[in-house]
Order: structure tokens, then C-alpha cells, then sequence
């Protein structure tokens, strides 16, 4: 079984396995910040936060312009919730979800659905050594994971040696901004141990030029980059809430209100990005 560093993943399998049902509610499809249409007019129900990370998705899925036929690939895809929405919304798709934790995996293979008219796998694999074959795949997506990845130049050099020509590689992620980066530094040291102690091991952030340059020296087309920074944050005032509610205490709700707030107070932007294989 390969060892990952992933404290937050720890504990989520732990509290699964306990049976606690609203730590299952929050994260037990999606693990990522979710997307609010009105986000400050938004109503914090169990719906409306189920939704937000279904919207989040599909947000991503607007960048691929999806059509029937394709293989999707999902790396780093947690436990299966954007298969899950593929799946639901979409026919004649071949999807694939890759994740280098088995564990993530094994709960996917048992919570997610497919439908007759749709074929899925979920495959233990490195983003950065992707188990496909050269020129196999329509549309990459990773969402919220790509920071976990050892390197961004191998994982945009393996998702340019799997996609087809005109194929998409669709991502989001956390992205400091220059002008307020030492505002980010010091609240990166003033909660470095929460954030240590829930998730783990992290690449060097890049900046969003670096996205650009980084993409173009790897062969890619820069199509479209969405700002979403605003849109997410409902969801920690939500989870807060039901943690609060449940007494459950841990680094995570800490290290939650951190993402929350460098986006509050303008210190990184939250970006969905896609680019096309040429």
C-alpha cells in the first residue's frame, strides 16, 4: 500500500469508519470548497452545501465542453464525487479516476455509482506517472489536488503525453498574489502547524503567470482562467457551523478557516484554469 501524507484524509477515513454521519454529510462526496451562485445571499443548509460541491464540478465541466464519446480522466479524485457528477449528468462516457491512495480509492469503488449508458474505473496511480497511454485521453481534470502533487512540470508533462491533440487539462487551485504575498507569509507562519498537521506534505504554490508560462512551455494552449475566489467561501462558514454544532475539533476546521480567510483578506485567489493539448 503506498504511504501517503494526507493527515486530513486520516481523519476523514477514521470518523467514516466510526459511523459519524455528519462528517460524512460535509466531505464523504467532495472534498474541495464548493461554488455559491450568490455567495452572499446564500442560505447554509445541507442542500445548499451539497449542491455547492456538485456546482464547483460542474464548473469545471463547463471549461471541457463535454460530449458523448469522450474518456475523462479524474486525477486525484478523492472519493469519486466529480465522477459521481459526470456520471449523473452526462451519457456515453468512458471515466477513469486516479488517486494515489488507495484507501480514497477503495471507499470510491463502493459509494459511486454508473449508469448503463457511461463505463468507469478508479485506478490507484502518481499523477505525476500516470497510468494511461500516450494520446488516450479527452479531458484531464483535477480539481483541488494539484498542490499535493510533487511537481507541477511532470504532472503538466504526463497530462501532455496522455491527452489527444485538441485534448483539455482542466484544474483548480490556490494561487497567491504577488502584491499581498507577504500578507501570506505571515498568516502561513502564524497557522503552519495546523496546516502541517492537516494537509501534509504541499508543492511550491505558483503564481498564475506561472500557470501561463509553465503551460506553454509544455506544448499547451492557455484557453480560459475563472476567478472564483469570492464563490467559495460560504462553505467554510457551513462547515464551522456543523463542527460547532457536532463538538467536533480537530486541526482541519483550523487550518479551513487559513484557505478562508488569505481569500478573504485578497492574499491568493481560488482559479479554475484549462488549457488544450495541441
Amino acid at each position: 500500500e503506498t504511504k501517503v501524507d494526507l493527515p486530513y484524509f486520516d481523519w476523514l477515513l477514521e470518523r467514516f469508519l466510526a459511523n459519524d454521519l455528519s462528517v460524512a454529510h460535509l466531505f464523504g462526496k467532495h472534498v474541495h470548497w464548493g461554488y455559491y451562485d450568490e455567495p452572499t445571499a446564500v442560505r447554509l443548509t445541507a442542500d445548499e452545501h451539497e449542491r455547492a460541491g456538485d456546482r464547483l464540478c460542474e464548473k469545471h465541466f463547463e471549461m471541457a465542453e463535454i460530449r458523448p464519446g469522450m474518456r475523462i480522466v479524474d486525477v486525484g479524485c478523492g472519493f469519486g464525487g466529480t465522477l459521481q457528477c459526470l456520471n449523473d449528468r452526462y451519457e456515453g462516457l468512458d471515466l477513469v479516476g486516479i488517486n494515489i491512495d488507495e484507501r480514497q480509492i477503495a471507499r470510491a469503488r463502493k459509494t459511486v455509482t454508473v449508469k448503463p449508458s457511461n463505463r468507469m474505473e478508479f485506478i490507484q496511480g502518481d499523477a505525476c506517472a500516470l497510468p494511461l497511454a500516450d494520446q488516450s485521453v479527452d479531458v484531464l481534470f483535477a480539481v483541488e489536488c494539484i498542490f499535493h502533487f510533487p511537481s507541477r512540470e511532470t504532472f503538466f508533462s504526463e497530462a501532455r503525453r496522455v491527452l489527444k491533440p485538441g485534448g483539455r487539462l482542466i484544474f483548480s487551485d490556490i494561487v497567491p498574489v504577488l502584491l499581498t504575498l507577504p500578507i501570506m507569509i505571515v498568516m502561513s507562519w502564524m497557522d503552519r502547524e495546523a496546516r502541517g498537521q492537516t494537509w501534509g506534505a504541499t508543492g511550491t504554490p505558483y503564481f498564475e503567470g506561472g500557470y501561463y508560462r509553465l503551460g506553454a512551455q509544455q506544448g499547451f494552449k492557455r484557453l480560459s482562467t475563472l476567478d472564483v475566489s469570492k464563490n467559495i467561501l460560504p462553505t467554510y462558514d457551513y462547515v464551522a457551523r456543523v463542527t460547532r454544532e457536532h463538538q467536533i475539533q480537530g486541526h482541519l476546521i483550523q487550518a479551513l478557516k487559513w484557505v478562508a480567510d488569505v481569500h478573504r483578506y485578497r492574499a491568493a485567489k481560488y482559479l479554475l484554469m484549462s488549457f488544450e493539448s495541441s
